[in-house]
């Protein structure tokens, strides 16, 4: 009761919309590990945790959106949000190998922070007779590793001898082509690691979104005051 009562608390502070998602998961671990249902108190305590978080918090605050068909200039691109999150404290070694591969496929994908950070080599595949890419996935947020569903995406290239900065087929081969080179190849490999073929961190992820905003979008960071920042945050 003491720990829900706790982890209650830090989801009210916190403003968390999701987290009967997170108790349910807590109470699926709680059987699996006891072989039975948590007991009365706790199961009140839940209860009750969960009316006081979502008390008066309203509907959920809509995330804007990237302009990505924009972007002409891959290059540029990553050189912009290499010196931001360098400018905002994120240690080289935390910065992504390539971030702005990361940021195209998050799009296409429709990946939340969390299935950026958990995603591995093994996940995506190609067809390349096809040229299509595919992407095994979570169905929802709190299954990070269950990896339920598939999705795919064709090469959008207008012609052979161009590639499109926006193509998912492209950009995930140019992922795998990166990783190669550092020859990080095991299949439990990140897929968008840092420099250190390590997972990504909250932090490099979420600042990593804000960046690529700023650029597709021409802005400044002074001219956004924080709530707008948190409008490109992890998804």
């Amino acid at each position: 009761v003491e720990l829900v009562n706790k982890v209650g608390a830090l989801f009210k502070t916190g403003k968390y919309k999701s987290s009967d998602l997170y108790f349910c998961r807590a109470r699926q671990e709680h059987v699996s590990r006891f072989g039975s249902a948590p007991a009365d108190d706790i199961e009140q305590a839940i209860t009750q945790a969960q009316m006081s978080i979502t008390r008066g918090m309203g509907p959920s605050k809509p995330k804007d959106s990237f302009r990505l068909e924009t972007l002409t200039d891959t290059t540029a691109m990553e050189a912009f949000i290499q010196k931001g999150l360098q400018d905002r404290r994120i240690s080289k070694k935390e910065i992504p190998i390539f971030a702005t591969n990361m940021v195209v496929l998050a799009c296409w994908f429709m990946l939340r922070g969390l299935e950026i950070a958990s995603a591995i080599l093994e996940d995506v595949t190609f067809d390349h007779n096809a040229k299509v890419v595919t992407w095994k996935l979570p169905v929802h947020k709190t299954d990070t590793t269950g990896k339920g569903t598939r999705r795919s995406h064709k090469c959008l290239c207008p012609s052979e001898g161009h590639i499109s900065p926006i193509c998912p087929y492209h950009a995930a081969l140019f992922q795998k082509e990166e990783l190669r080179k550092h020859r990080w190849t095991c299949a439990t490999t990140p897929f968008f690691a840092n420099s250190q073929g390590l997972e990504l961190s909250k932090a490099a992820v979420a600042w990593t979104a804000v960046m690529a905003a700023l650029y597709l979008q021409q802005s400044d960071i002074e001219q956004w005051n924080f709530n707008q920042l948190q409008s490109w945050a992890e998804h």
